[in-house]
């Protein structure tokens, strides 16, 4: 159970990342503007109180697919409800705590940027099929830990640095030492 005075935080957290795992995973856009939308998302979830009108151009774009009848997307109603409310995630976001603010930025910004490393580096299909470069491995063990980070790692460090932000409990706790074990 997520407590209560982090729940909102935790949850637009969630919608983001959500978000972002959205453009990265549809094979309704194309590779090349799956990278461009997914970079344009992180640049507002980087610097959400001066760039809404990236979110808007991120947002009109993907429901413009959702909107397609041969797109298939109809069948996927959590999505459209997601994207068509991103800006109401933006609202809640910029209505948090600086600090919360800077956590949730740092998380999604994180996470997004492991997808984006994920569309450059296996740019192809899982399975061969015609063109596609297939599952390619990491090269050295210091490219996985940073997959691992980027994939899951961060939020182990979100959840400690809110955590000791919000629950009297933990303040004492070396939120550094704790956050670099997640």
């Amino acid at each position: 159970m997520v407590p209560s005075d982090v729940r909102a935080q935790v949850g637009v957290a969630y919608l983001l990342a959500r978000a972002a795992d959205t453009i990265a995973d549809t094979d309704l856009i194309e590779h090349p503007l799956r990278l461009q939308y997914l970079t344009r998302f992180r640049e507002w979830v980087m610097d959400p109180t001066r760039r809404e009108d990236v979110l808007r151009e991120v947002q009109a774009a993907l429901l413009v697919l959702l909107d397609n009848p041969r797109s298939g997307l109809q069948t996927r109603p959590g999505e459209r409800t997601l994207l068509t409310h991103l800006m109401e995630c933006g609202h809640l976001l910029r209505s948090f705590a600086p600090p919360d603010q800077a956590l949730i930025s740092q998380v999604v910004g994180t996470l997004s940027h492991g997808m984006q490393k994920d569309l450059t580096r296996f740019p192809g299909h899982t399975i061969p099929t015609g063109g596609g470069q297939g599952l390619v491995a990491l090269s050295t063990l210091a490219d996985l830990d940073q997959y691992t980070y980027d994939a899951a790692g961060c939020v182990g460090e979100f959840w400690t640095r809110l955590m000791c932000a919000h629950r009297a409990a933990l303040r004492a706790w070396d939120v550094e030492a704790m956050a670099s074990v997640g």
